[in-house]
């Protein structure tokens, strides 16, 4: 081992000693050298000691070379200088361009354990970066793989961490990698590719301004290392806890001896001090300037009721400002019964492509008055809302979705069900261009959003038309139930009526001639919202008739005229 990290310092013009910071090879000019194309060997390149550029065949940044494209990454100046460029004249514009760190198996940057970095890189167009997905992840966007010990301890396995382009000015990086690494001795990173796409390619435009910077929390002194033994630390009162510092990274530890994965989930659990015996609601506030991060396979949980062995505290979880990273390529964080999320203010970036929270019934997410929480990002990050679980959104409160919702029964319902959120006023839910609703899960696939706003907005624009068939808009009236409205009169064989209620109920329907009879009628269920109803006219002469409209105990008449 230490052979092998001598040979990565050497490489990379980087000394390991003491464990020092790791750093990302850069793009000096003393670092060109000329090599063969990787997809042709047979022509030669300029290119950087510790880097390569290339496309593939099926747009993944390990799929085949394009062997019709080799890429000279320096450029050099009439005047001599050099820097890192890529030129649009030289690539398949339509296709993303991959910028990967030369590793191989002998060559890795060691990590140290229970640590969290942050990998920051920089580059610039002169045009606009295309923000969305392709096969492979971001079209724009970085990727890293972290190596560590397999289960069983004979070889090794990979963690892979991503992240898209950040368009806004949120960091002075526009990619910003979040990695943790594990309680391993071993922690290596074993990839590191950058994939750049233009959105609207020009002639002319290049990829340049390649910069990266690696931010070591440890190293820094910003790491909390977060275990059930310092938990405690953070307690104000008996059950609130202030994860609070300036600058701080909390990192939540996987403290079993098992090997994290889907089958061993570790959970920091957080109870009240003293414990009173029964649920107490745990509160958790993350504070602004810190960043939250989880190691693979670990999550926050209330602890168990003391006395009990199943029972547990609910835990509240309040976003006051706070930096949630998810990079993992699957985080899923599972709120329970009588969990809350309740975002305030701060950011939750799922990087990941499969991250997500899912909330099971008896859980809430719940966005605060006056507050926006933008969810995911051109179709990253899920949130997934189980039957029974809870949207929550405070006036003036908002909720963008810019990733996918997921929709689906709990697992003991046998028939199909809808899920049903409520927006009163100034309360809204938006679907930003890219987000998506999946209900696959669901009985048949047959689960719709009903959404009945009742003084609220919703805005579907973002949505597929397929995605929005799978959202069903029911608008309340301010009144117990509107005007009527009669659709054609004169009618013939049928009245047909519109009118909408706030709550469901029957209503009686009965047509009476001019001398007071009750000639015909029918009893018909109304639902909130907009009702169409119909009245039989079979058998009535022609006149004019008085439709009476009976709901609970009030009453409407209005005539028509039967041809």
């Amino acid at each position: 081992m230490p052979q092998r990290y001598a040979l990565a310092s050497l490489l990379f013009g980087m000394s390991f000693q003491l464990m020092a910071q790791p750093a990302l090879p850069g793009f000096m000019a003393i670092d060109t050298l000329t090599r063969p194309c990787s997809s042709d060997p047979q022509q030669e390149l300029l290119s950087y000691a510790n880097w390569e550029a290339y496309q593939t065949l099926d747009d993944r940044w390990d799929g085949p070379r394009d062997p019709s494209i080799c890429i000279q990454l320096p450029t050099v100046a009439a005047s001599g200088w050099v820097y890192p460029s890529i030129a649009r004249d030289e690539v398949d514009p339509q296709r993303p361009v991959f910028l990967r760190v030369l590793f191989d198996e002998g060559v890795v940057i060691p990590l140290v354990s229970d640590n969290l970095y942050t990998f920051g890189f920089d580059m610039y167009t002169n045009g606009l970066w295309d923000i969305g997905n392709c096969p492979g992840g971001p079209c724009t966007g970085a990727i890293a793989a972290v190596r560590i010990p397999d289960p069983e301890g004979t070889g090794s396995d990979l963690r892979w961490y991503e992240t898209p382009f950040q368009p806004q000015p949120s960091s002075l990086f526009p990619l910003n990698l979040c990695v943790p690494t594990e309680k391993f001795a071993t922690n290596e990173l074993r990839e590191f590719v950058v994939s750049m796409k233009a959105q609207d390619p020009q002639p002319g435009q290049t990829f340049q301004g390649f910069y990266s910077e690696t931010l070591d929390a440890l190293a820094w002194g910003t790491l909390v290392r977060l275990r059930s033994e310092n938990a405690g630390q953070y307690r104000s009162g008996v059950a609130d806890f202030f994860f609070d510092g300036w600058d701080q990274g909390f990192l939540v530890m996987h403290a079993d001896t098992l090997y994290p994965n889907a089958d061993n989930i570790f959970h920091l659990d957080l109870a009240p001090d003293p414990d009173p015996g029964t649920p107490t609601t745990v509160t958790a506030y993350l504070m602004p300037f810190n960043t939250f991060q989880f190691q693979p396979f670990t999550q926050l949980r209330g602890g168990l009721v003391e006395g009990t062995d199943s029972l547990r505290h609910p835990l509240t979880v309040v976003n006051e400002g706070g930096d949630l990273c998810l990079g993992f390529t699957f985080v899923e964080l599972v709120w329970g019964p009588g969990d809350r999320y309740v975002h305030r203010e701060g950011h939750v970036e799922f990087a990941g492509g499969n991250s997500c929270f899912m909330f099971l019934p008896g859980s809430a997410l719940e966005v605060a008055a006056g507050s926006t929480f933008h969810y995911g990002r051109e179709g990253r990050g899920m949130l997934a809302l189980i039957n029974g679980s809870e949207l929550r959104i405070g006036q003036g409160g908002e909720l963008v979705m810019q990733g996918t919702l997921v929709i689906k029964e709990a697992p003991e319902v046998t028939e199909p069900e809808d899920w049903h959120l409520t927006l009163g006023p100034g309360e809204r839910l938006s679907f930003a261009p890219g987000s998506r609703i999946h209900n696959a899960y669901s009985i048949d696939g047959r689960m719709k959003l009903v959404v009945t706003l009742d003084g609220g907005n919703i805005d579907i624009t973002g949505l597929s038309p397929e995605d929005r068939a799978k959202v069903q808009v029911v608008q309340l009236p301010k009144e117990d139930w509107t005007d009527l409205r009669v659709l054609g009169n004169p009618a013939r064989d049928e009245l047909v009526l519109s009118f909408a209620v706030r709550e469901e109920g029957a209503v009686v329907l009965r047509a009476i001639d001019g001398l007071g009879r009750r000639v015909v009628g029918r009893t018909v269920n109304v639902v909130p919202g907009d009702n169409r109803l119909t009245l039989p006219l079979h058998g009535l002469r022609q006149g004019t008739y008085i439709l009476e409209v009976t709901l609970g105990t009030e009453r409407r008449v209005m005539r028509f005229v039967k041809e």
